[in-house]
């Protein structure tokens, strides 16, 4: 139970039957949010007018989720198992309220004031995914193999009053039906190969999305998209032990036929050494991040008569290669990385071809961003005190292009965390965690507010650690707010948001006759699952 503005509750149970070689398994949650956001956006746009906007939103929100799962692992014996696990997720009304007020000037000249309401109402059928998997080892041969299936449709309807001094007022409907279906396979084998270990594999997965919206009164074009996407891997990784040091080098090759076909290579390579009680390694990584579903969708929602925000079907994945150098020594851990993103995905602006006084907000690719991180982290045990801090640095490179000018986005974020753990006798544990983040850029965003948040805990343990009761105050501070300002080519924009972050949490759980899941089924598909 959380008490913010609102109440949030999340409450689950888990239950495990055990025979023999055989497990029987079940989860039911059910979790609801409310929460409360102020946001304040102010915008310029930089066409034949100056259009201006001052906004003042408040929105509020309302969750309700079930999810329900069950499932069988089988232990064939001691070198194979197998199992499937069925889960049902469904949220049969989410809801959504805000009101805004938007100032409206040309020119620097007062043009219209308008007065907006929108309720909007989403109902996710329930979604169905099954797992499986089979895991075995034959002699040397280890196999791994894991299958994952999902249908879901989600329903939202949308109705947004807008009143305005000057013009027409309008009223804007809306209704968006989604359809999904997902397929996926993934097979690993591994086996000892000149002193060290071989694996190689292969994975399929096949999506399906039908999106369609309407808006009766046209305002909005009505949309009836089709996304199918069909993505072959294969991959292969050997790792071993040359002298002092570790060596593990991967290659996967990816084919992904959608909208547009891609083919790319994705090497990876690392190697690792102790001298003593210093730890370090060196590893270069090539991998790629794929928009979500959402972002490629060719809808577009309203959010007054002159800022739409839509989807883009064009947008392509982003590539990413990161060479990592990392240590440790006792208690001291440290990181630094290099990260160039191609085809980086970012909020970008249009003007809205039937009148460049529309603003959308959508996504496009941009060429290339650099980024440079380094953490230091110290981690000594005090008698009962368990101190973590860490401070680090995120600095990236990019020129952005704005009202004739090209903006160096280079200014660095400070990030530092210090964590404190407590452990008193009679098991009471006290905790204290604060978090800074800086003033700085990332991607084509300055974030313009620093960060200060502050989190504490009290845990008690009683019955053998079979009952414990955990209370917790978030973001004590009330400092989880932000302060961005978006750039692109014809405009600008500040965003405020201020939410019901401050809250009050506690948890109360009750475990008896406990056992460890003895399931070992991987998601063949998580990263798709996330975008969907």
């Amino acid at each position: 139970w959380g008490q913010a503005e609102n109440s949030r509750l999340n409450e689950q149970l888990n239950l495990n039957y055990r025979h023999n070689n055989l497990d029987i398994f079940g989860t039911f949650q059910y979790v609801h949010n409310e929460y409360l956001l102020t946001r304040r956006v102010f915008q310029n746009v930089f066409v034949d007018t100056l259009w201006q906007q001052k906004n003042i939103m408040r929105q509020n929100t309302q969750e309700n989720n079930y999810k329900g799962e069950i499932g069988i692992n089988y232990q064939l014996q001691d070198n194979q198992s197998l199992g499937i696990r069925y889960s049902l997720a469904t949220s049969p009304k989410n809801e959504e309220w805000y009101r805004a007020e938007s100032e409206i000037l040309a020119n620097g000249n007062y043009h219209d004031k308008l007065f907006s309401s929108s309720y909007s109402s989403t109902e996710k059928e329930p979604a169905h995914q099954i797992s499986t998997y089979y895991s075995a080892i034959f002699g040397k041969l280890s196999v791994d193999f894991n299958v994952d299936a999902l249908w879901s449709k989600l329903h939202t309807i949308n109705e947004i009053v807008e009143k305005s001094e000057e013009l027409n007022n309008r009223t804007v409907n809306s209704t968006n039906h989604v359809n999904n279906k997902l397929y996926a396979g993934k097979l690993i084998l591994s086996h000892p190969v000149g002193g060290g270990t071989l694996s190689f594999g292969s994975e399929y997965t096949s999506t399906r999305r039908n999106d369609a919206f309407i808006n009766p009164q046209e305002i909005l074009p009505t949309t009836d998209s089709y996304t199918k996407e069909d993505r072959t891997g294969v991959f292969a990784e050997y790792n071993r032990f040359i002298k002092i040091a570790y060596l593990n080098m991967g290659l996967r090759y990816e084919h992904v036929s959608s909208e547009h076909s891609y083919d790319n290579f994705f090497p990876n390579v690392s190697l690792a050494t102790q001298i003593g009680k210093f730890r370090t390694q060196l590893s270069y990584t090539a991998k790629t991040k794929r928009p979500y579903y959402h972002q490629l969708s060719s809808n577009m929602s309203y959010l007054n008569r002159f800022t739409y925000m839509s989807g883009n079907p064009s947008l392509k994945p982003e590539t990413i290669h990161d060479l990592t150098f990392s240590g440790s020594y006792r208690w001291l851990q440290f990181m630094i990385s290099y990260q160039r993103e191609k085809d980086a995905i970012l909020y970008m602006t249009d003007q809205y071809e039937k009148n460049p006084a529309i603003t959308i907000i959508t996504h496009r690719n941009f060429d290339r961003i650099d980024n440079l991180s380094a953490f230091i982290t110290a981690a000594p045990t005090m008698g009962c005190w368990h101190p973590q801090l860490t401070v680090g640095i995120q600095k990236q490179w990019a020129k952005v292009e704005h009202h004739e000018t090209m903006l160096s986005m280079n200014r660095p974020l400070f990030i530092s965390t210090f964590n404190n753990g407590i452990k008193l006798p009679h098991e009471w544990t006290l905790s204290l965690d604060m978090t800074l983040q800086s003033k700085g850029d990332y991607q084509n965003i300055y974030i313009y507010q620093n960060v200060f948040m502050m989190n504490a805990s009290v845990t008690k343990s009683i019955l053998n650690d079979r009952l414990s009761f955990n209370l917790q105050g978030i973001d004590l501070t009330h400092g989880r707010k932000d302060g961005n300002r978006i750039y692109n080519k014809q405009m600008n924009m500040d965003v405020s948001n201020v939410s019901d972050s401050r809250e009050v949490r506690l948890t109360v759980r009750y475990k008896f006759n406990t056992s460890k899941s003895k399931y070992k089924g991987k998601s063949a598909a998580e990263e798709d699952l996330k975008r969907l």
